[in-house]
């Protein structure tokens, strides 16, 4: 992966998580980068980290006034539109004569990688050194016939279309940006994914100590509750109190396409008369539970915010702080609650009193891409995959990357039993 200092930068480092998500799922990552990163960085990285050097070498100064000024004959009939301000007047002294660097710098060397993953350069975000660390890498990727990943970092939509360097995937933070590469003509469809949260969060500026959290406990947590990578999961927070809602919203994702998962979650202090939470739970719902492919029951070892982060949709039986915390982060939201409100909140948040009309919103939102979300080390293990094992169309691909399915538990899988 190449890391140039202006991304970092841009992303108040927060875009080293990504080499690091990568080497938690188990890829050997080298990271070829300008950044400054200290010897204690260095030391707690579980990646390799290889410091690339651009020296601005010499180049006499005649040499630079004539390159300069062979820009400017080449540009004098290119104006600034709806303007007569000639483009070499705002590029040649400055942005141009700045970026000189003599080809001899770009050293030829064998890269030892499967697929090579490079930042999307931006028109507010670059430096020379950037820009030089991903242009040498591509083009040795280019030569060495290597597949290339782009993943967007500033956003894509300036007017920049030049600076987005060809590559065979990309990975973005937003549908928007996927519909303008498609529309600008620089990727066909099927070679741009979206980003699932988490990693978007990453190639953001600023940080957000909840979506740490999840960040540090993603892989423990998916240990304990026996939950692979890639895995289609429904986050069903309980509470005895819906006990109707909650039956018949588990007996209504019996209708949507297999396989997923359904994850709830009980409070080992919660007793109704002689009756533990859990033990409702059990025989509440043993016959819807008996009929859906993967249910897992976990209990306050495991946070609510935690849950909500790992699953891919919410469907809770009535609006509190798990609602309010997955609207602020966009994740896709449904409150089902009996003779409560119907009608959409926010483009991520609906309000469906029915349990029956849940799979229809669930399935209209994977219609629409924005359950189809996905993580660098998934287009990765995709890019990988020989085309003839691959699933033939989006949403059979969607419903069956997990690698191994996991297999019906009846009547629940308790977490950590």
């Amino acid at each position: 992966m190449a890391l140039g200092d202006a991304d970092a930068i841009y992303s108040e480092k927060s875009i080293w998580g990504i080499p690091q998500r990568l080497a938690e799922r188990g890829f050997e990552v080298t990271v070829i980068t300008t950044d400054e990163v200290t010897a204690e960085e260095q030391k707690k990285a579980s990646f390799k980290i290889e410091k690339k050097d651009f020296p601005h070498k010499y180049i006499e100064i005649q040499n630079r006034i004539e390159t300069t000024s062979d820009m400017i004959v080449e540009a004098q009939d290119l104006t600034l539109h709806g303007s007569d301000l000639p483009l070499w007047k705002i590029l040649s002294m400055d942005d141009f004569v700045g970026s000189i660097m003599l080809l001899d710098v770009f050293d030829d060397r064998p890269l030892e990688a499967d697929v090579v993953v490079v930042p999307l350069m931006g028109v507010d975000n670059n430096s020379r050194e950037s820009c030089a660390l991903y242009s040498w890498t591509l083009a040795l990727a280019r030569k060495q016939g290597i597949p290339t990943v782009g993943i967007e970092v500033s956003p894509i939509g300036n007017k920049n279309n030049m600076g987005i360097l060809p590559m065979d995937r990309y990975l973005v933070k937003s549908e928007w940006a996927k519909d303008y590469l498609v529309a600008h003509k620089l990727a066909k469809p099927g070679q741009v994914s979206v980003f699932r949260w988490e990693e978007s969060y990453l190639l953001h500026p600023g940080r957000d100590s909840y979506v740490d959290a999840y960040l540090a406990s993603e892989k423990p947590m998916r240990d304990m509750l026996k939950i692979p990578y890639g895995t289609f999961c429904i986050f069903l927070p309980h509470h005895v109190s819906f006990l109707w809602e909650t039956k018949h919203l588990l007996a209504a994702f019996t209708e949507l396409p297999k396989p997923f998962t359904v994850v709830s979650r009980i409070d080992t202090r919660t007793i109704r008369r002689q009756h533990a939470e859990h033990e409702i739970f059990m025989k509440v719902y043993k016959d819807e539970l008996g009929r859906l492919p993967h249910v897992v029951l976990t209990d306050e070892r495991v946070g609510i915010g935690l849950l909500s982060q790992l699953c891919d949709v919410v469907v809770a039986p009535f609006a509190s702080v798990i609602t309010e915390r997955t609207m602020m982060c966009r994740k896709p939201t449904i409150v089902c609650q009996a003779g409560g409100e119907e009608g959409v909140q926010s483009e991520l948040c609906i309000w469906e009193p029915d349990p029956q009309k849940v799979p229809a919103i669930i399935r209209m939102w994977k219609e629409q891409g924005v359950l189809s979300r996905t993580t660098l080390a998934d287009v990765i293990l995709d890019m990988l995959t020989p085309v003839e094992q691959r699933a033939n169309g989006e949403f059979q691909e969607e419903e069956t990357k997990t690698a191994d399915p996991v297999p019906n538990v009846y009547p629940v899988q308790v977490a950590g039993e």
